[in-house]
């Protein structure tokens, strides 16, 4: 006959910690005591983190959402519910569940730690969530601050343990800064004569988000602005030599990132179709940019028939490994290092057929499997 042996509470943590978070999921309806500790002890969920950042272990999962608009010529526009899905490299496709009921086309902005920012448009404003996939763990931001158009990312502030999200004007004096644990608002200043690319969220990288400044006829200055989110203040770090040439960037788009190693990475397509990525080793030191890799869409065998107009990264490895968006569809390509040293695609993802009469925009983003949450 086997017997449960009960084990000291600090043994038990140590070996909880190690484990997988897909079996600590599992592994909750063991006991009330083991549940608990999964799932409601912050410590635990930031230690496991922590151990899993120091091995290698923590795994990563793209997130991708999907709104689908109906036109048919017999009947009324109409529309169905957003749909949620998640992925890793070998792994089958996951339909979630939104975390409310409402489910009014929600936006992917941003993810850090495990948690997800969400955007759910409504008539006057944006109702943001912050959202684990992994635990299903939700919660709503209060009131967001009127705004027009902004920019807007979560960040992680490790001295306090705390999480902030930042919405900023793309135009304008002042911005908005939401801390987690203290459950409020505050008004910060935003540097003079600023004008981020358009795009919707910042890049969380060594305790502060990034945007990628973009140049005007006033304003020729190509820069990346910082918010510290500890002091909640404002500061550049240089672009890579080559992106410093004026007003006049040949038709570049350049992005922010951070690849799975952690460093802040910028990348770069031009209007050809050339995209390159450079990672920055040493964070503040615009000596330690490093080119990754390029490579020309056209040469990608599996990707030349689509259009390189609308890509996006959603992650980038050390290893020179990326998964790409292209255009609005619900499909992405990752492309890697060949055991020859050139960049192919070696895999394309596609995660739901194309519906007749059917148009979807999709979002995505690259999520750690966590257990972190937001106390009370």
């Amino acid at each position: 006959m086997l017997h449960c042996v009960d084990l000291p509470e600090d043994v038990l943590v140590k070996i909880l910690c190690r484990l997988p978070v897909k079996y600590l999921i599992r592994f909750t309806c063991v006991s009330k005591r083991w549940r608990s500790v999964i799932t409601s002890d912050p410590q635990f969920a930031k230690s496991h983190l922590q151990l899993a950042l120091q091995q290698g272990t923590l795994r990563h999962r793209v997130l991708t959402s999907a709104y689908y608009f109906y036109f048919e010529l017999a009947t009324p526009y109409h529309d169905v519910p957003t749909r949620f899905h998640s992925f890793e490299d070998n792994s089958s496709v996951r339909t979630l569940t939104y975390p409310t009921e409402e489910n009014n086309y929600p936006h992917i902005l941003v993810s850090c730690n495990g948690l997800v920012l969400l955007a759910e448009p409504t008539t006057s404003q944006f109702n943001l969530y912050i959202w684990n996939p992994t635990t299903r763990f939700s919660r709503k931001i209060p009131h967001l601050p009127e705004s027009d158009l902004f920019s807007i990312s979560l960040g992680h502030v490790s001295a306090t343990d705390d999480y902030k999200v930042v919405l900023i004007p793309l135009s304008g004096s002042s911005g908005h800064v939401y801390s987690l644990r203290e459950k409020i608002w505050k008004v910060v200043e935003v540097p003079p004569s600023h004008s981020w690319q358009w795009f919707p969220v910042g890049t969380y990288s060594n305790g502060a988000i990034h945007w990628v400044n973009y140049c005007t006829p006033e304003n020729s200055e190509r820069v990346i602005y910082a918010f510290d989110l500890a002091n909640e203040e404002f500061g550049k770090v240089a672009l890579p030599d080559s992106f410093q040439n004026g007003y006049d960037m040949n038709g570049r788009t350049i992005r922010t990132q951070v690849h799975l190693g952690g460093c802040l990475c910028v990348s770069s397509d031009a209007d050809h179709g050339l995209i390159e990525f450079w990672v920055m080793t040493e964070y503040g030191v615009p000596e330690s940019w490093v080119k990754l890799f390029q490579f020309e869409v056209r040469d990608l065998r599996k990707v030349s028939a689509h259009s390189y107009y609308g890509c996006s990264p959603i992650f980038v490895t050390e290893g020179g490994t990326v998964l790409m968006k292209f255009s609005d569809k619900m499909e992405f390509f990752k492309i890697e290092r060949s055991k020859e040293g050139k960049l192919v695609c070696s895999r394309r993802y596609r995660l739901e057929e194309e519906v007749h009469g059917c148009k979807y925009i999709s979002h995505a983003t690259v999520y750690d499997e966590t257990l972190v949450s937001i106390p009370e």
